[in-house]
């Protein structure tokens, strides 16, 4: 990227994040002082009350805790803005990779079911091992693992180590994962799915002579 486009890109994130900072002043000052206008009257008509009972129960620190109160409230409402957007520019950060798995490893594509000749929205990768793992035994049967469907991102498999991924890869068996696209193929039929699926089961068969048939986990 020139350098001039390096810059521009730069000083746009800044004014973003100007932005975005400059509206979550501007919201938690507006909460900050409806939750004042609400409260401070009913306060007040509290410590009334509290100094016809007695002026020990209504004394300095009862108008510091409440200072207090009020200043921790406001906090955890800007601390929640914020949660909120950290959440969208992760949602939008995600859509633009184009919804990837979440694989916490690397891995290749083997057959991509879009170039079928009946195209459909999945996929057969190889989970490539990572350094601190044994290579996988030629004999070992080869473990294929579909990702769990909920909705039309990404599932959770193998999004961390301690999954059937890092188990099998940990015992010395090669690990494929069936992954999805979020939009369907025009004109796909659960005919075409099955008839995908079966290919990659052949696939990973034939990478595997030595070995036993693979053992398939459909993770949901």
């Amino acid at each position: 990227m020139p350098a001039s486009q390096d810059n521009y890109a730069l000083k746009k994130s800044v004014h973003q994040a100007q932005e975005q900072t400059a509206l979550l002043m501007s919201l938690a000052k507006k909460h900050a002082d409806e939750i004042s206008a609400t409260y401070m009257a009913a306060f007040q008509d509290w410590v009334s009350k509290m100094n016809a009972l007695g002026p020990s129960l209504a004394s300095k620190d009862a108008s510091e805790n409440f200072r207090a109160y009020a200043g921790d409230l406001t906090e955890r409402w800007i601390l929640f803005l914020d949660t909120l957007r950290q959440r969208g520019n992760a949602y939008l950060a995600r859509e633009k990779e184009g919804f990837k798995p979440v694989l916490v490893f690397d891995y290749e594509m083997l057959a991509d079911g879009r170039k079928f000749e009946r195209p459909v929205n999945y996929a057969l990768v190889r989970i490539v091992p990572p350094a601190e793992y044994p290579e996988p035994r030629s004999d070992a049967r080869p473990f294929i693992i579909i990702d769990p469907r909920a909705g039309h991102g990404s599932g959770i498999g193998g999004f961390k180590a301690e999954s059937e991924v890092g188990v099998a890869l940990k015992d010395g068996h090669a690990v494929y994962f069936v992954i999805f696209f979020p939009t369907p193929e025009p004109s796909q039929t659960l005919a075409d799915v099955c008839n995908a699926e079966a290919r990659f089961l052949e696939e990973v068969h034939a990478r595997h002579p030595r070995a036993p048939f693979p053992l398939v986990i459909g993770n949901c």
